[in-house]
């Protein structure tokens, strides 16, 4: 689920902005399972989680 909490916890993890705001701006927020959540992310072209040192 994408929701303000989900997005604030993103946000505390240093998602990048531009990131943060496709997930925001998505209309979508409830996925069935993680292959669902998988697909609705190579829809927004997220499709690598960077490393921080």
């Amino acid at each position: 689920m994408v929701n303000t909490a989900a997005l604030a916890y993103m946000r505390a993890r240093q998602l990048p902005g531009p990131l943060l705001a496709r997930l925001a701006g998505y209309g979508k927020r409830h996925f069935e399972d993680g292959q669902a959540w998988a697909r609705h992310l190579d829809d927004l072209a997220i499709t690598a989680r960077a490393a921080h040192p």
